[in-house]
């Protein structure tokens, strides 16, 4: 009877570690968009008939960066010499599995895109480990993957010196490690209290996520329309537009004048002001497009008020959209677009 129950409160145990287990891998599915989109992403090992060379190659983690990797460097964690190293490269990009960086020398290889948009989930989960802590590959993965299975890739790529093979340090590292504060046992492990566990950094990465969703999104302010005579090009605007224009005082060392005359568009929503002693941008660059219900009409009020039309109503979409563009009376260069 109690040899039963203890083999009961055993098999209890582990259904509950089991359970934590597979809370913790939903739940970075659920926080880390990254991981989530790499595991709907295609990946090369599934799609092509890889040799064992080629898919140590893949595995190497900092082949999925942007910056990417040397050739002698991939041959290092590979353990393969560098000429051999060099034509697997070659095949794995007629293959279109890796590609060159461009601009980089010496030559650095790096995943094609499609089979690299996930790695980020790798960056992040180190750069979650600070000065004074340490993790091992195998936390890494797991937090990444839900196992262990990128865990030598990990190890081969050296992704930071606070990441550790199996909770022991080089000497080296070992002394980088203790120069921040990390602690070390006579056994040579790593002080189990400064350990960085894989659940730990699922919560760090979520977390982070969490305050990069709330943080304000980049959204386009307003803009500010040099003029030559505020008068002349408030004018233009109210006339041509039918933008609202209003005059506020002062607006100190920023802009050498004296009022800050604001704009906003029909919709009330976007806008910005006109300011003196700033050149027009004549040539079109990054332009502004205005949207508008009849770009023949607009173009005609253009020039009745002192404008140029420097291109006229053109079809993008031929029986839908056009486009234009003109010049307001101090030089500046808009768009415009029309759709029906």
């Amino acid at each position: 009877m109690a040899e039963t129950q203890a083999w009961t409160r055993l098999a209890t145990s582990l259904a509950a570690a089991l359970h934590e287990f597979a809370e913790g891998a939903v739940e970075l599915d659920a926080d880390v968009d990254d991981l989530t989109v790499s595991e709907q992403l295609p990946r090369a090992a599934d799609e092509h008939a890889l040799g064992k060379r080629q898919q140590q190659i893949i595995e190497v983690p900092g082949l999925a960066t942007e910056e990417g990797v040397k050739t002698a460097d991939i041959a290092a964690s590979i353990g393969y010499e560098v000429p051999n190293t060099y034509s697997a490269l070659q095949a794995l990009a007629r293959y279109q599995v890796v590609e060159q960086v461009p601009g980089k020398e010496p030559q650095h290889w790096r995943l094609v895109r499609r089979y690299r948009v996930g790695s980020r989930v790798f960056a992040r989960l180190v750069a979650a480990i600070g000065p004074g802590e340490w993790t091992t590959a195998g936390d890494v993965s797991i937090a990444a993957r839900g196992d262990l299975r990128a865990t030598e890739a990990i190890i081969r790529a050296g992704l930071s010196h606070r990441v550790l093979a199996n909770g022991t340090a080089a000497d080296e590292t070992r002394q980088r490690l203790a120069a921040e504060g990390v602690a070390f046992l006579e056994s040579g492990r790593g002080e189990p209290r400064q350990r960085v566990s894989w659940d730990e950094l699922t919560r760090r990465v979520a977390k982070e996520e969490e305050r990069r969703r709330s943080m304000t999104k980049a959204v386009l302010n307003y803009i500010q329309i040099p003029a030559v005579d505020l008068e002349e090009s408030i004018t233009f605007y109210e006339e041509v537009l039918g933008w609202k224009v209003t005059r506020h005082p002062t607006v100190g060392a920023v802009v050498d004048q004296t009022a800050y005359p604001e704009f906003t568009d029909s919709t009330g929503k976007a806008g910005g002001g006109f300011v003196l002693g700033r050149r027009p941008s004549r040539e079109p660059g990054v332009m502004a497009c205005i949207a508008v219900d009849s770009i023949d009409e607009i173009l005609e009020t253009v020039v009745a008020h002192g404008g140029e039309v420097v291109k006229p109503r053109t079809p993008i979409v031929e029986g839908m959209d056009w486009e234009a563009i003109f010049r307001d009376p101090a030089g500046n260069t808009f768009g415009l677009y029309e759709h029906h």
